[in-house]
């Protein structure tokens, strides 16, 4: 009998009765024989479905679109993580190839300036003259081993090993600076190691052109002249990297300050309108 109602095309099987039940749910709830059983299979093969079956959500789907989404996030994830990550490798290269460039740099410059302390321009006395042939104190004596260039201009010869000083001592700031281990990631820091990079740069070109205007004679103070002006010119052009440099600094501290007030204004005004 099932079977030929199936077979009828008129014939819904899912259809609904005042409670909402099809032709499978009223099987269900009311099963007495065993062929009740072989009703409800012949209900299903004719495309009957009950309650559980209409409400069931598609799980297949589900899952489907659900791991297609976490794919497609976990994906995303990753690209920005190892966009982060190449950005981050890229800033530690950056500084570790600055970092020993300012190793040489600093290296170089401190060798030069301790050559230059212990065996100043001119050379050194080689005899002691104290009094003259005829045993009468010598207007300028002079001792074996001291500078003949502190003896002749001694005025020159201060500013010269001021300014060496100078150029020794930030050589060798920016060495124990560089091997004490700090944690030098930011630019900030390898900011004030370019900053003592360029003050013993400087003191190098001058301490070039107090020598060259000392040992060379005066017929040829006209070059001196000429090679003061290109050395001052350099000395502007340093000057102005420097400032550029430091201006652009300003601005970015003052951009993040700035940033940070607005944030935690922004979280202020917020947690006084939830408190409210």
């Amino acid at each position: 009998t099932i079977n030929f109602l199936l077979s009828v095309p008129a014939f819904e099987v899912n259809a609904l009765n005042l409670d909402g039940e099809t032709a499978v749910d009223v099987l269900i709830q009311s099963r007495r024989d065993v062929r009740d059983v072989e009703i409800e299979e012949s209900l299903k093969k004719g495309g009957g479905i009950g309650h559980l079956e209409r409400n069931a959500p598609p799980l297949r789907h589900m899952n489907y679109s659900t791991l297609y989404s976490s794919n497609s996030l976990s994906t995303k994830m990753r690209k920005k993580d190892n966009t982060w990550n190449g950005m981050l490798k890229q800033q530690s290269e950056w500084l570790e190839r600055k970092k020993d460039s300012l190793m040489i740099v600093a290296s170089l410059i401190a060798t030069m300036a301790f050559q230059v302390g212990v065996n100043p321009p001119g050379g050194v006395w080689q005899d002691d003259k104290l009094v003259d042939s005829e045993g009468n104190l010598e207007q300028y004596p002079h001792v074996a081993g001291f500078s003949v260039f502190a003896s002749n201009y001694p005025e020159g010869y201060s500013r010269f090993y001021m300014i060496n000083t100078i150029g020794f001592i930030a050589s060798l700031s920016i060495i124990l600076l560089l091997m004490s281990g700090l944690p030098i990631r930011r630019k900030f820091f390898m900011w004030i190691l370019m900053v003592i990079t360029w003050v013993a740069i400087t003191a190098i070109a001058l301490i070039y052109l107090v020598s060259i205007t000392v040992l060379t004679p005066v017929i040829s103070k006209t070059f001196i002249s000429v090679l003061g002006l290109v050395v001052l010119v350099w000395l502007g052009l340093m000057a102005l990297v420097l400032v550029g440099h430091t201006v652009r600094l300003i601005v970015k501290m003052v951009k993040k300050t700035r940033k940070m007030s607005r944030g935690r204004s922004a979280a202020a005004t917020s947690s006084t309108l939830l408190a409210e």
